[in-house]
């Protein structure tokens, strides 16, 4: 129905019909076919902009569309459930297109993007063509994402707490936390992955995020040429709550570190900080990178892990809202308690002590 709506609109508009004649035609159609009524609102005084924008975007025989209100029309499959658009979004579908065609801003398409209404995406199958669930997932809601996420026993953000000294009350930093659990459960902007060069999974975080995420990460990953020692990528969070996925790989190390791979750590943090800072995401988490099976000792990779993070806040206050340093072990919490103690308060600080709180 809608594409005939706009397709008339189109065809009026190029045969020279007063529009004002056209619009109220067409309210009167739209009441006794679906109950719909055009407000005042959308009849604003830029009528006259429809037939400018009609003939140039998409001549007589085209309609004019709303590619971020189409995706928001598709119908996805999670869990073998089929998940349909209700009145609200056809609503909101028909005022974005109305609006757009009466001078407000959004980009024009062809009514060919009208294909994509009502198919079917499945982020469970490895048939399905990720960078199509990935247009879609990115025209979505927080809210109308949820019900994608591999659980919905995700944590919001809300609920991540702004990391507190020992016997404090108030945060020194409120952009700093630590949450000890399961980093797929986190619905940020972003979470980032201790990946290995192939980008492709393994085993540790790596693999807990391509499980949860499904096999879409995995067919994006694979476009991507792997990732150098020190470096970053991102792609789409898929069925995690997290929005996006930023994929670093970390120094291995047999024994000490030396300087090479202290320098790659640090990058490891820094371009991905810079990345997601680069995409305007403002909530990142970042799991121990480099420490279980690539070796780096845990107490002095986060040394620097909060370093880099410190230094990168202090040089550009305002690019995130919340940086989370999440970690699994009981044993890794009680070390990032230390060293958040030692480099956000300057205090001097002993694990023994911070293990008994």
């Amino acid at each position: 129905m809608l594409f005939q709506i706009y397709n008339a609109a189109a065809v009026a508009a190029s045969r020279g019909f007063r529009l004002s004649l056209f619009m109220s035609r067409m309210q009167s159609t739209l009441s006794k076919g679906t109950g719909i009524t055009i407000t005042p609102c959308l009849l604003c005084p830029r009528v006259s902009a429809l037939s400018s924008l009609v003939r140039g975007a998409t001549g007589a025989r085209s309609g004019v569309t709303v590619t971020r209100r189409l995706k928001s029309s598709q119908t996805f499959v999670n869990r073998g459930e089929r998940v349909g658009t209700n009145k609200k979004t056809s609503h909101r579908l028909l005022g974005g297109v109305l609006g757009t065609a009466f001078g407000c801003t959004a980009a024009l398409h062809s009514a060919e993007a009208l294909g994509m209404a009502g198919k079917s995406i499945d982020l469970t199958s490895r048939a399905t063509d990720w960078k199509e669930a990935k247009r879609a997932l990115e025209s979505l809601t927080s809210s109308e994402r949820r019900k994608f996420y591999h659980t919905q026993d995700f944590v919001p953000l809300e609920k991540i707490s702004p990391w507190i000294p020992p016997n404090e009350r108030e945060p020194v930093d409120r952009r700093i936390s630590l949450f000890r659990g399961d980093i797929t459960r986190l619905e940020l902007d972003a979470i980032v992955n201790a990946a290995n060069s192939s980008l492709m999974g393994g085993g540790g975080v790596d693999g807990c995020i391509h499980r949860a995420a499904g096999p879409l990460l995995k067919k994006e990953c694979a476009t991507l040429g792997g990732c150098e020692t020190g470096k970053a990528k991102m792609t789409s969070g898929y069925r995690l709550p997290a929005k996006n996925v930023i994929h670093t790989v970390g120094p291995i190390v047999h024994g000490q570190p030396g300087e090479q791979q202290k320098s790659s750590l640090r990058s490891c943090y820094w371009t991905s900080l810079d990345l997601a800072a680069r995409h305007e995401l403002k909530t990142l988490a970042f799991p121990c990178i480099s420490t279980g099976i690539y070796g780096y000792p845990p107490d002095e990779a986060a040394d620097i892990a909060i370093r880099t993070v410190k230094d990168y806040l202090t040089e550009y206050p305002d690019k995130f809202e919340k940086v989370v340093f999440c970690v699994f072990l009981k044993s890794d919490e009680t070390l990032y308690q230390c060293k958040l103690k030692q480099f956000l308060t300057d205090q001097p600080c002993d694990p023994q002590s911070n293990s008994k709180l």
